[in-house]
């Protein structure tokens, strides 16, 4: 997955308490967010983690996740990394859905 398309949100945009590791399900391509509402493996609530996307029922962040992979760590690696928290499947179906929406152009 190339992430040369993608540019960082302003950092007006950007809260105050953001942790120094990037946050990539903060990050735009073309100018809007991807929707993740409809992916059955995250969720989001403003109240928690400054309203980021997290695996269902974990406080791990799906940004988190990706920095893991664009790191070139592998899927199995990644789970470890989150000490099983994720799931495998559960990380596959939110990369799924990532895809699709870029492929069609949902974002």
């Amino acid at each position: 997955m190339s992430l040369t398309n993608l540019t960082p949100l302003t950092s007006s945009e950007e809260s105050a308490t953001e942790a120094e590791q990037p946050n990539l399900d903060r990050y735009r391509r073309d100018g809007s967010t991807i929707d993740f509402r409809d992916c059955q493996v995250v969720e989001r609530e403003p109240e928690v983690a400054n309203g980021a996307w997290l695996f269902k029922g974990t406080p791990i962040r799906l940004g988190s996740v990706l920095c893991e992979l664009a790191q070139n760590r592998n899927l199995e690696e990644t789970v470890e990394e989150f000490h099983g928290l994720v799931e495998r499947e559960a990380i596959e179906e939110a990369l799924y859905h990532m895809a699709q929406k870029l492929d069609r152009s949902e974002i």
